[in-house]
């Protein structure tokens, strides 16, 4: 086929199944057909906002044609729907496109003017998009930074220093002053009546069956869960899990949901797994102990992974402190990885060493993103705080890391903190819990979630109002400004009038103010007889068919408020893991991962887009040409069959590659 796909890690991909695969046309056309013929990237039509990233203003068209950008509203005058000059398809970077304001007229340039005073479509009102970092020809994807080029040769730049809130077109420069964020839904028109018709799940093979062993002393583990994420742009996602053998499998899948790459990062638990804002490494948090004393001599450690390659680029322990030492206290359902491009933030807690023997601290733990080392001056340990329930997130458009950390001690709360720069944020905003005999509290866990649409955060978790009753979902958004961290909208329980349990809460964005949560729905008190600090997941008062029966979704309004009715996912096939459901963002919608049982030789995949890709990986390859298939069924057998090491042919390689085959 012809294909000529331009992103280096595209590129990359495309080589290393073409050598596998040995058909170099067919190859081709796997990879490049989900990325770029489905269209994953912005489309002709689509409703867009064009923001500032200095102030966080968007370009606003008002009624008599006038063009500003002093305000952060996101209503009518600042949607504009996006047009290509060639007609209907995916906007690419370097396309010619125009911007149709509520009107009907069109942003236009004239002399360095930008006005929306006109309904024409010739060269004034005619701009060449360009996606930042991007090469010519890849689709510019929402939320991308780009530049508009104006027939003058001239870029528009809005918001600059010393003219807030003027958009013009002045220079022929890329720099800060150009750069705009083209805001985008990635699922635009979901709604709670139309969100099963738009899923879709997809079995993928296990290279080694998923762990059978759930006992683990008594630490807080479960091999009921991996971990997963996604580029949101590449199209990329990758799973880590334990198997069998103990070992913790690291998986890289491509936008079919097929494994590309795979890598074993040694023995231990599966505790945490990131990728870098850029989607160029993947970071990924094993712990390597399985007691207390065996995880203080061996405290977790995080390794940096080349992206597609899986090769390793640097490997360095985390959350060892002088007075705080490892994670071992922390459950492994702990949302307490957060990445940025030159920072790697591993929040969670450990036995304390000094002052408090016996007792529980939180440690933050900040890695330098090129080395691995730690640095210097940044991170902390608090002995003695008895926390639990660690949670991290990063911003990527204020550059903002937050974390949250439920506590047992005094205050019992759950509080936030913000960092920039190494440096914390004013404003530790708190939700106010209980505690008793400083080892049980209120709060179980949840996740932090950056605003693509503002510099703030979002967070759910779940909270008993008192020992024994049931556990509520709740959830806040956070604003970071020039004053620091604080509630945007203050915590409230999404569902206040239900008695029943809500748990294992997790949240994504939807675009235009909306968010997706996930969570685990339950007749039972989950948590009654239970330490929230202490207790093993595995022994929460959870009975099997909540497991599979108790997923839930919503969708809910920019202040929390829920629109429409909640979706049983757990009726389609698709149910979360009680303990954790990451749900990530990728260019075709939302998405996340599980396994419906111990040891498992299968893991799922389930997606929410904007259109039902398939119902299962059968059903799609039965549409494929013979030839396609028998090419796809070499690069899988041949990436799942061959061992490692010569004690991977003891550990019962034959048998994996009798399985791989028969996939």
């Amino acid at each position: 086929c012809d294909c000529s796909p331009t992103e280096p890690v595209v590129q990359a991909l495309q080589q290393r199944r073409m050598a596998r695969a040995g058909l170099w046309h067919i190859a081709c056309w796997l990879l490049i057909g989900r990325g770029y013929a489905d269209g994953l990237g912005l489309q002709h039509g689509d409703s867009v906002y064009l923001t500032t990233p200095r102030r966080n203003h968007r370009i606003t068209a008002d009624q008599k044609g006038a063009v500003h950008a002093f305000w952060d509203h996101r209503g009518t005058w600042q949607r504009f729907t996006l047009e290509r000059v060639s007609g209907a398809g995916e906007v690419r970077s370097g396309d010619t496109v125009l911007f149709r304001a509520w009107t009907g007229h069109r942003l236009s340039v004239q002399n360095q003017t930008v006005h929306a005073m006109w309904n024409n479509t010739g060269s004034w009102e005619q701009f060449k998009i360009e996606a930042k970092g991007a090469s010519p020809g890849a689709p510019v994807m929402p939320y991308a930074t780009i530049f508009l080029k104006a027939h003058t040769g001239a870029r528009v730049d809005a918001d600059a220093p010393g003219s807030d809130g003027v958009v013009q077109a002045r220079y022929d420069h890329k720099g800060s002053w150009q750069e705009l964020i083209i805001e985008a839904p990635r699922c635009p028109g979901l709604t709670a009546e139309n969100l099963a018709s738009r899923l879709t799940v997809t079995r993928v093979t296990l290279p080694v069956r998923f762990s059978w062993n759930c006992e683990f002393g008594r630490q807080p583990w479960t091999c009921r869960h991996g971990f997963y994420a996604a580029s949101p742009d590449s199209g990329l996602h990758a799973y880590l899990y334990t198997d069998t053998d103990g070992l913790a499998q690291l998986l890289l899948l491509d936008g079919e949901d097929a494994i590309n790459q795979t890598k074993v990062l040694g023995s231990g638990k599966a505790v945490g797994l990131q990728f870098e804002p850029g989607a160029g490494h993947l970071v990924a948090a094993v712990s390597l102990g399985t007691s207390a004393a065996s995880l203080n001599d061996n405290p977790p450690t995080l390794t940096k992974l080349k992206v597609p390659s899986l090769d390793t680029v640097w490997t360095a322990q985390a959350g060892r402190h002088a007075s705080v030492h490892t994670s071992w206290a922390t459950p492994d359902n702990a949302d307490g990885l957060a990445v940025s491009d030159d920072r790697y933030l591993w929040h969670s807690a450990g036995s304390c060493t000094e002052g408090c023997p016996g007792s529980v601290g939180e440690t933050l733990t900040v890695l330098d993103g090129a080395t691995g080392q730690g640095i210097a001056g940044e991170g902390y340990a608090l002995p003695g705080v008895r926390s639990a329930k660690q949670m991290a997130g990063y911003s990527r458009r204020s550059g903002v890391f937050v974390t949250a950390s439920a506590s047992a001690s005094d205050p019992a709360a759950l509080r936030f903190k913000g960092y920039s720069d190494g440096k914390p944020l004013d404003g530790q905003p708190s939700f106010e819990s209980w505690s008793w005999g400083g080892v049980r509290q209120g709060v179980s866990r949840g996740a932090i979630k950056a605003d693509p649409e503002s510099t703030g955060f979002a967070s759910v978790w779940s909270h008993g109002a008192v020992d024994g009753a049931p556990d509520k979902l709740f959830f806040s958004k956070l604003k970071v400004s020039a004053d620091g961290v604080s509630w945007s909208v203050a915590p409230r329980a999404v569902f206040p009038d239900s008695n029943k349990t809500q748990i294992g809460g997790n949240a994504v964005p939807l675009g235009h103010g909306r968010w997706l949560v996930a969570y685990t729905e339950t007749d039972h008190d989950a948590m009654m007889d239970e330490n929230y600090l202490w207790s093993s997941w595995e022994r929460w008062d959870i009975p099997d068919e909540v497991r599979t029966q108790g997923s839930r979704m919503a969708i809910l309004d920019w202040a929390g408020g829920v629109v429409g009715a909640p979706v049983n996912i757990s009726a389609l096939g698709a149910h979360f893991p009680v303990e954790i459901s990451h749900l990530v963002e990728r260019p075709g919608g939302i998405s996340w991962a599980f396994t419906e049982r111990h040891g498992s030789w299968y893991m799922k995949v389930a997606t929410c887009g904007a259109t039902a890709r398939r119902s299962d990986t059968t059903a799609s390859r039965a549409r494929w040409p013979a030839e396609f298939t028998a090419a796809r069924s070499l690069v899988d057998v041949r990436l799942l069959s061959g061992p490692r090491d010569a004690s991977e042919v003891k550990r019962g390689s034959f048998h994996r590659q009798r399985q791989a085959m028969l996939h």
